[in-house]
């Protein structure tokens, strides 16, 4: 997913001229808490879109926003846009032709960043 977040930000940095962050989160307990929060300190975000091969719904991304969320509200921050971005909601097929088909695609995480603003 990594790869498909640098296109679609560079897709992004060149035809929308948005300046973009990308953080990846290689683990989900402990929650990088203190990391995300010095990038929110830092950055001033106002959109945050996560990105996994698993379908959004109960999936790391929602424990991400969470972790933000306790931070935005904690240093009274505000309001950010959220949007997740996943799997469809199927078993994921085992043809690489197929499983393209399920996975989220770099065309999908710009969607996704472009309907935050």
């Amino acid at each position: 997913m990594t790869r498909l977040a640098l296109d679609a930000a560079k897709t992004l940095r060149e035809r929308e001229h948005l300046t973009l962050g990308l953080v990846v989160v290689s683990q989900l307990a402990p929650t990088p808490a203190s990391h995300l929060d010095a990038i929110l300190q830092e950055t001033g975000a106002a959109a945050v879109v996560t990105v996994e091969e698993a379908p959004p719904e109960g999936g790391w991304g929602g424990e991400m926003i969470a972790t933000i969320e306790q931070i935005r509200e904690a240093r009274r921050l505000p309001a950010f846009t959220y949007r997740r971005v996943g799997a469809k909601n199927a078993a994921i097929p085992s043809a690489r032709q197929l499983e393209d088909g399920m996975l989220p695609q770099a065309g999908d995480i710009v969607a996704a960043v472009l309907d935050c603003f």
